[in-house]
């Protein structure tokens, strides 16, 4: 889009620059670009699971627990 840039840099207030996917092992040239850089990226996690973890780890109790417990404990952690 064009002026995207300039938009971002006076509403964030910092530089700001255009991001384009890098080509993927394997992914033709055609889908290198951003119409399909979320499903690209998303090629690595689909075939290792463990590769879109960013270090988080839930405690056991609270994973274990329903949905409340871990708004509940999200709650008590974050406030």
């Amino acid at each position: 889009m064009k002026g995207l840039a300039g938009f971002a840099e006076e509403t964030l207030g910092r530089a700001v620059r255009i991001g384009r996917p890098e080509a993927a092992d394997g992914v033709p040239a055609a889908y290198c670009n951003p119409i399909f850089s979320t499903a690209v990226g998303l090629i690595p996690i689909a075939l290792d699971p463990a590769a879109g973890r960013r270090g988080h780890r839930v405690r056991a109790e609270v994973a274990a627990g329903g949905y409340l417990k871990r708004v509940g404990q999200w709650l008590r952690d974050g406030f």
